[in-house]
Order: C-alpha cells, then sequence, then structure tokens
C-alpha cells in the first residue's frame, strides 16, 4: 500500500496534467544519408558551469544539458529494481524532459513549491500521468543539478526514488586534501506497509590517501501516524572503492546493530562540489521483524568549509 507522500504524488500529478492536458507522441522519418569520410573526434564538451545550472529554473539557461540519474523503483510485481532515469533540460522549449522506467517520456510540469518539496507531474502519454516531487536543496535557487525526487503512478504500483545531477570533469574533483559531504537521501521499499525511506548520512573523502569512509542513516516514512520517521540505524561504508583523482566511488555498507548489510555507488557531480549516486540495503520491518530491501538515490554537499 502507497502511503501519506504517495497520496501527494498523485494528487500532484493530476493538478499539473488538468493545467496542461494529455499528450501524444508521433514518429519521424528518416532518411539514410551518403556516407563521409571519418572526421577526428571533436574535445569533449565542458561541463555546464554552476551559473548555467541555477540559471535553468530562472528559465533564462540557453543550453541544453543532459542530467546523470540514479536510484531504484518498484517495479509492477512489487520487486526493487536499479532503474535508468533520464532527466534532460531544453533550452529552446525551457521544459525538463524526464523518462521514468517502464514509462514513455514526458515533460516536466511544476505547480506547487514549499520550504522541502516541489511538486509536480510528468506528462506520459497517459491521462493520469506520474506524480513527481523533488526535495528542494540549500542551493540559492531551487536547482535539479543536486537534488532527489520521488514519484509515484495514479496506480500504486510503480514508484520510485532517484537522485540526479551532472557529473563532474575530471578536472573539477579536489585535487588534493579532504573533504565531507552532507548527504539527503530518499527511497522505496518492498515492504507493503511502509513505502517510503528518508534520511541523512556523512561521507569523507582523503583526496590525498585515497580513502573513503562514512555512513547512512535511513528512516522510515510511517504510514499509520502522521508522517512519524522510524530510524533504522547506522550503515556504516565498509570495502568501498575510491582512489586519487577519481570521479566515481562505491562500496558496501553494514548495519553493525543487526548484520544487514547492502551496497553504494556514485561520483561528483555539480562542478565537483556536489556528489550523487543510487544505494540500497536489507531491513527489518519494527513490528513484525520481516526484512525487506530498500533503496533510491543520495545527493551530497561539501560542508568542509574553507
Amino acid at each position: 500500500m502507497m502511503g501519506m507522500m504517495g497520496k501527494l504524488l498523485v494528487a500532484a500529478s493530476a493538478l499539473a496534467l488538468a493545467s496542461c492536458g494529455g499528450g501524444s507522441g508521433s514518429g519521424v522519418a528518416s532518411t539514410p544519408r551518403a556516407p563521409v569520410a571519418p572526421t577526428p573526434e571533436p574535445a569533449p564538451a565542458p561541463a555546464p558551469t554552476q551559473a548555467e545550472l541555477d540559471n535553468i529554473m530562472e528559465t533564462s539557461s540557453t543550453k541544453d544539458i543532459e542530467f546523470d540519474a540514479a536510484g531504484y523503483y518498484l517495479d509492477n510485481s512489487g520487486k526493487l529494481v536499479e532503474g535508468e532515469f533520464k532527466v534532460s533540460y531544453d533550452a529552446s522549449a525551457k521544459t525538463y524532459r524526464i523518462e521514468l522506467p517502464d514509462h514513455s517520456p514526458g515533460n516536466y510540469q511544476g505547480f506547487q513549491m514549499n520550504d522541502e518539496w516541489r511538486s509536480g507531474g510528468v506528462n506520459v502519454g497517459t491521462s493520469e500521468g506520474v506524480g513527481i516531487q523533488f526535495k528542494t536543496m540549500p542551493d540559492s535557487s531551487w536547482c535539479p543539478c543536486s537534488t532527489i525526487a520521488l514519484y509515484s503512478d495514479s496506480d500504486y504500483d510503480d514508484y520510485g526514488a532517484f537522485a540526479i545531477g551532472v557529473r563532474a570533469l575530471p578536472s573539477q574533483v579536489l585535487p588534493h586534501g579532504s573533504a565531507h559531504f552532507a548527504l539527503d537521501l530518499a527511497g522505496v521499499t518492498e515492504d507493503p506497509y511502509y513505502d517510503l525511506v528518508f534520511g541523512n548520512g556523512d561521507m569523507y573523502f582523503d583526496v590525498t590517501e585515497g580513502t573513503l569512509t562514512g555512513h547512512l542513516a535511513p528512516q522510515l516514512l510511517s504510514t499509520g501516524g502522521a508522517g512519524d520517521l522510524i530510524p533504522l540505524g547506522t550503515y556504516d561504508f565498509v570495502n568501498t572503492v575510491y582512489s586519487f583523482g577519481s570521479v566515481d566511488f562505491s562500496g558496501k555498507l553494514r548495519n553493525d546493530a543487526n548484520g544487514l548489510t547492502g551496497v553504494f555507488s556514485g561520483f561528483f557531480s555539480g562542478a565537483g562540489i556536489n556528489v550523487m549516486g543510487n544505494w540500497q540495503a536489507d531491513f527489518r520491518n519494527p513490528d513484525n521483524g520481516n526484512t525487506y530491501k530498500m533503496g533510491g538515490g543520495f545527493v551530497g554537499f561539501d560542508i568542509s568549509g574553507p
């Protein structure tokens, strides 16, 4: 069963799509081109600057942007699956294009914003659409280059959580020293009674030594209470994989209190000042002790200071 947040997501979808109408797609025929002589590969395009990313929500960006995304979702059978999420920004149309697992791509329609969540919907070619909420982060303006999202379809049988951002270039990663990132996470579960997970964590890099430590602290959203959060303990990073100058990192999770485990992976994003990725782990239902899987996305902001 879906809880409070799931119902909010569907309400968001209904309101957003009511204002913009349904959508439809059409194929475009293509004509084969004559072969041409091979040309040298161009140099990779520079990553968007933070100013360009911040300007998107002001609809003043003149640059198309392909975002990176990572997370998990529940398929129609209720199984937790690592998903392929696609998010892009069309500068000429000033719209976001979002493609969720098992859905056609659609335009994002936002309509409401509060202190924590920006609500909206994605028109995926059906009358119901998909409700989606992006968490607002401590930026000067709301920016999807570093945030987490939750979504649900109207049947409550397909929902997930993911992080979106722009992958950093190797030259943008910290060249030396150490860094501390404060993490924010969201997720979904296979448990029929507790469907959503929120939480936080910490990630510490010693760039010079090439080491990564930290933890995640997920919390279940209670479906029987008024949004009460139930702590699931601390999942420490173990067997981490990270090296000097690397953009990517990964590792395993372990809850020493009960022996439950999981995995995570991610990369530096937002011109190197953020991190993002996905995670999944086992947890125990606090009421009946049964073990289920949970997973989603995380983002982190550098709070190391000067």
